[in-house]
Formats: structure tokens, C-alpha cells, sequence
């Protein structure tokens, strides 16, 4: 008893640490180089940050076809889509069974470079199963953008990553901090005077909502934008 009492009230009296400038440089390097998906996860759970982002740990995955990389694989199909839409002379000259038809082409060929590792049967029930959900998103596209006055005009645009915009600057940080990212699509209207809309990709919904906003969670979209405005050209 008396050996668990003093167990219990020395991790009572237990207190955090502190870590020296150096070893955060060793974690994270001079600069943070962040991501919205990062700056979201700082917010939401600083532990699960410094675990994914400080020490790298990652989680062995299944090899199979889970939630995230079927985001993965409609991002693809409809990033190639798109191209090949507007290369073609955009959603309003393209009938929908073309574009379902090149939205098809661009799935099997995702699925034979990427799913190979899955056994034969596996892979042709999961690409019947996602393939329908695929086809109801690609729908949806072609209905939006067929009446639309926005039109893709770029994909993957890159900020911070080297080539394209010039990353966010942080300022007020405890170290020198910036966010960088890549848009999935940027629309635009060419009306009286141009409009820009940047797009992501999401498999599931997403409301927007102010409080997250305001306790520094779902900024992506406003950070594209603030992106696009800062240092973008037509």
C-alpha cells in the first residue's frame, strides 16, 4: 500500500519539462514550414501534432482502399477531368457522357498504377464500388461548372513549394513561421472585371463554420484565398 501511495503521489507532483531552442530546431528546423492541414492540427490537438510532425511517427496502414486514399483517388480523377474538359474547350461544349467517359479513363488508369498491390477480385469490387460514388461526383461537377459562369483555369496551384506563389509569412511567432500549400483548382469569371474562386476536393462534407475560424481550425479555404490575393497573377 504504502509503495502505491508513494507512486501516486509522485506522478502528483509530476511537471512538465521544458525543451531547449536547439532541440525544437532539431524537431522542426529553423523555420516551421506549415500546411492548413497542419495549422488545423496544431489547434486541434498540439500532442497529435508533435507526434505526426515533430517525431514523424506514422501508423502501419492496411493495404487497402480506407477513406483517405480514396480521397486521394478522386482528387486525382477529377484534377485530370477538369484538364482534360477545358483543354477540350470547357464543361459547356463537353456533353456529360464525355466527360463521364473521360473521367472513366482517368480511374482505370489511377487504379492500375496505384492498386496493383490488391489481389484481382478485391481491386474489381472496390473500383465498382468507388467507381459509382465517382461518377455521382463527377456528375455533380458537370452540372455545376455546365451553367457556371466560373471556368477552371489552373490546377494544383502551388504556394511556398518552390515554383508559383510566395508562401504566408506568420508574424508575431516565437520562431520565424510560414504556410505553404497547393490549390486543387482555381475557377475564373471573366465578367466586367475577373473573379477568382479557389476549389478543394472533399470526399465528405465540410460546413464552414465561424467558430472554428475563430479558435483557428477549417482556415484552408481562407488561407488559398489569402494566397491567391497576396501574390497571385492572371
Amino acid at each position: 500500500v504504502n509503495t502505491a501511495c508513494r507512486t501516486v503521489m509522485d506522478k502528483i507532483r509530476y511537471r512538465l519539462g521544458t525543451i531547449s531552442p536547439e532541440r525544437i530546431r532539431e524537431l522542426y528546423g529553423k523555420r516551421l514550414e506549415l500546411s492548413a492541414s497542419q495549422v488545423d492540427r496544431q489547434a486541434e490537438c498540439r500532442l497529435s501534432y508533435f507526434l505526426k510532425y515533430g517525431l514523424r511517427a506514422k501508423e502501419l496502414k492496411e493495404a487497402t482502399v480506407d477513406p483517405a486514399e480514396f480521397g486521394t483517388y478522386v482528387h486525382a480523377v477529377l484534377e485530370q477531368t477538369a484538364r482534360e474538359v477545358r483543354d477540350m474547350g470547357g464543361f459547356q461544349k463537353v456533353s456529360l457522357p464525355q466527360t463521364l467517359e473521360i473521367s472513366q479513363k482517368h480511374a482505370r488508369a489511377y487504379a492500375q498504377e496505384h492498386f496493383a498491390v490488391l489481389d484481382s477480385q478485391r481491386m474489381s469490387y472496390l473500383l465498382q464500388r468507388n467507381g459509382q460514388e465517382l461518377q455521382e461526383i463527377v456528375q455533380d461537377l458537370w452540372e455545376e461548372l455546365q451553367i457556371s459562369h466560373f471556368q477552371p483555369v489552373d490546377f494544383e496551384v502551388c504556394f511556398g513549394l518552390g515554383d508559383g506563389m510566395d508562401a504566408i509569412d506568420i508574424p508575431g511567432a516565437s520562431m520565424p513561421a510560414r504556410i505553404r500549400g497547393k490549390v486543387d483548382r482555381v475557377d475564373l469569371w471573366e465578367g466586367k472585371n475577373p473573379y477568382f474562386r479557389v476549389v478543394d476536393y472533399k470526399t465528405g462534407r465540410k460546413d464552414f463554420d465561424y467558430c472554428d475560424v475563430f479558435n483557428g481550425v477549417g482556415l484552408q479555404m481562407l488561407l488559398y484565398m489569402f494566397a491567391l490575393e497576396q501574390s497571385g497573377t492572371q
